[in-house]
């Protein structure tokens, strides 16, 4: 199916144009998850955003592991950056860096369980120290 492609090559412009939460929100908007898809793994989101996060996953989108490293790496970065260092602060509505580390986790979770074991458990273990 060309639509993750698609997806994959529209995040990777909106990150090489240094614009990583248009980025997120474009894979929020495809590749989250919900327990119904995913029961094994446990949901780490707040319930504010569990309500907002758990109608909008699709497949294939939520299936593709490369598409969840990707969220898992921009959701690492958007937490660990300062508000200069990200070039879309316009954005309205900005998680707060708690959420985006828990949601980090999930991500790589998620893309471990579905094939991108290598690079989602480097990633998860650096989190563990």
């Amino acid at each position: 199916m060309q639509s993750v492609p698609i997806l994959r090559q529209l995040v990777l412009g909106l990150i090489a144009q240094h614009q990583y939460r248009e980025a997120l929100d474009e894979l929020e908007l495809y590749v989250t998850f919900s327990s119904s898809n995913f029961p094994a793994l446990p949901l780490l989101l707040s319930p504010p955003n569990l309500s907002t996060r758990s109608y909008l996953a699709s497949l294939p989108y939520s299936d593709s592991p490369t598409l969840q490293v990707y969220a898992g790496l921009l959701s690492l970065y958007l937490a660990t950056s300062t508000p200069s260092s990200t070039q879309s602060q316009s954005h309205s509505h900005s998680q707060g860096s708690e959420t985006l580390l828990r949601d980090v986790r999930t991500y790589f979770e998620r893309a471990q369980v579905l094939g991108e074991g290598g690079v989602a458990e480097g990633f998860l273990e650096r989190l563990e120290i």
